[in-house]
């Protein structure tokens, strides 16, 4: 299994995640010659004008068609600060609409472990919150699977905002001594 390609980057308000899909070029091969087979078999249809199975190969070629893009170019973005948590994913030449959720007085990230090789262990993120009544509820887990020392390096950043936000929540005024 190869590792998805993360960039975390932080400007002390927000964290920005973006986990980018990485394929053996094996894979990314078969990949582009199923969809050339699955052209191949349309434009047979086409040709003898085969109504029904022109349909159906349609249908299949889109579902190929977005898994393929999803392959080659997909990205999952995740954004999120002390106060809500937003994702989308892009295929390449198109995106989809941005979600965005409110979360509650805490957020942290555990890593959700993936069957892997021996060497690299891999891990789905997944985010949790508490809701108004302190019960844990899991707010998003992404779809890509990531390494240990990402998810070690996006609970660090998410403890640094929560504690800076912690820290002028509580900050006191100076007490003067006459």
């Amino acid at each position: 299994m190869t590792p998805n390609y993360v960039s975390v980057y932080s400007d002390g308000n927000c964290i920005y995640i973006t986990i980018e899909v990485r394929n053996t070029l094996l894979y990314r091969l078969l990949l582009l010659l199923c969809n050339l087979l699955l052209l191949l078999v349309l434009a047979t249809a086409v040709y003898y004008r085969a109504v029904l199975p022109i349909l159906i190969i349609a249908v299949a070629g889109m579902m190929l068609g977005k898994y393929t893009l999803w392959s080659l170019f997909g990205r999952e973005i995740i954004k999120f600060n002390t106060k809500a948590f937003a994702f989308h994913y892009e295929y390449g030449f198109f995106k989809t609409r941005m979600v965005t959720f409110v979360v509650g007085r805490v957020l942290s990230c555990k890593g959700m472990p993936v069957r892997s090789g021996k060497k690299l262990r891999q891990q789905y993120l997944e985010f949790e919150s508490l809701d108004g009544n302190d019960f844990p509820y899991v707010v998003y887990q992404a779809s890509l699977p990531v390494t240990e020392k990402d998810t070690r390096k996006i609970q660090q950043l998410i403890d640094k905002i929560y504690v800076s936000k912690l820290a002028e929540e509580k900050v006191f005024s100076v007490v003067h001594l006459n």
